[in-house]
């Protein structure tokens, strides 16, 4: 329950701040464009407005923190990886045209749509970088000597059956084992090196791709 009353406490701060910036960012945008008699309509529903903004952001939130709790930390976790969020933001910007294209004659609306994505995109490149600099910091501390890859053909589903998918990779590329952790992720040495190992996941256009992430580390 403290979790869970944690994570509701960091929807309604981050959902109202979200919130707050869409509606800053439209009252800005009301105050500069030409169509005055558009502003004029709107000015009784202010409250309205932002009440839904802030609705809006507490519902991204929402799913964005319901994305964190399931299997390895939500599909983002390797929807942003390399080379495939560049295909996949391409991808979120085909339903924004169409909007853009249906509200041709909107302009004011087809505006204030648009600068909503541009923030919510804002946000997730935002907590994107926040955590691939945590991910850095991170390596700092366990000072790696190097990284590798091994793809996997499916995702293991147990720590029995990722302990076996490390062993089967060694076995076949004729590498010494020793396990000192079997858990998820494992600590092992191969060859007489200290090694982390853990599962690690991207997205392609044909799904989600696993893999086994060695890295390599001094001996602690």
């Amino acid at each position: 329950m403290k979790k869970l009353s944690e994570n509701g406490r960091n929807i309604i701060k981050h959902g109202a701040i979200m919130g707050g910036i869409m509606f800053i960012v439209t009252i800005l945008y009301l105050g500069i464009q030409k169509d005055q008699e558009f502003t004029l309509l709107l000015m009784p529903y202010l409250s309205l407005i932002l009440l839904c903004y802030i609705l809006v952001g507490m519902l991204f939130f929402y799913s964005y923190y319901r994305k964190e709790q399931k299997e390895q930390k939500g599909i983002c976790k390797y929807w942003m990886k390399g080379i495939s969020s560049i295909y996949w933001i391409n991808l979120a910007f085909i339903p924004v045209i169409g909007i853009g294209v249906l509200l041709a004659e909107q302009t004011p609306i087809r505006i204030i749509l648009l600068l909503d994505a541009v923030v919510i995109i804002g946000f997730i490149i935002l907590d994107y970088v926040y955590i691939s600099k945590c991910a850095d910091e991170l390596n700092h501390v366990l000072n790696p000597k190097r990284v590798m890859l091994a793809d996997l053909d499916e995702c293991p589903k147990s720590v029995e059956e990722f302990c076996i998918a490390i062993e089967r990779y060694c076995m076949k590329n004729g590498r010494k084992l020793e396990f000192i952790k079997r858990e998820k992720p494992a600590e092992v040495y191969i060859d007489d090196e200290h090694c982390m190992v853990e599962l690690d996941s991207f997205y392609s256009q044909f799904g989600p791709m696993y893999a086994l992430k060695f890295v390599y580390t001094k001996d602690k």
